[in-house]
């Protein structure tokens, strides 16, 4: 129908409320608070996954719509790798951070345990039992802050690439004025 520049619009915006909602979550955050809080992103996100194949097949000849929608999956896959190359030293380093500066006497063992091995501990019941309550407390504190940076990272880079696109777009009008 011709009609899919609102979707990629809409679905940017979505994307960096949502992003910028996710660091609201705490500690004690319930589940269904995290349901909610995450439901603006994976819409943003869900509706960028098809507007932009959509406007890509739109915008190319009939010959290349095969080549191009398999470009879309290779950026879309390469740009997983690096997002996940870039969150995760973001995570670690701010999660680190944190147990040092923490008030709590947080052991060295645990000073530099990754994101991933927190998890870890935190996830296996005997492994948390012999920990402290403070020091429970203290890890997943930690954790939800390494959280926070890293989705205002992304919030951050969602909102580039929703002034780029709109930029891009507007540019595009005037030229065809």
């Amino acid at each position: 129908m011709g009609r899919y520049r609102w979707a990629l619009r809409s679905g940017w915006a979505v994307a960096v409320i949502g992003l910028g909602v996710l660091m609201v979550q705490d500690v004690d955050t319930p589940v269904a608070g995290w349901v909610f809080i995450n439901l603006a992103s994976a819409v943003g996100t869900g509706m960028l996954m098809l507007a932009i194949n959509v406007a890509l097949q739109a915008s190319v000849p009939q010959a290349h719509v095969a080549m191009s929608t398999t470009l879309v999956l290779f950026f879309r896959s390469f740009g997983k790798t690096v997002g996940v190359a870039m969150g995760n030293p973001i995570l670690d380093n701010v999660l680190r951070t944190q147990l040092r500066q923490s008030g709590h006497n947080v052991p060295s063992a645990y000073l530099e345990l990754s994101a991933v091995e927190v998890v870890a501990l935190l996830n296996t019941e005997t492994s948390r039992a012999a920990l402290s309550p403070a020091l429970v407390y203290t890890l997943r504190s930690a954790l939800v802050t390494g959280f926070r940076a890293l989705f205002g990272a992304l919030a951050g880079l969602a909102a580039v690439n929703f002034c780029c696109r709109y930029r891009c777009t507007s540019i595009r009008s005037i030229r065809t004025m």
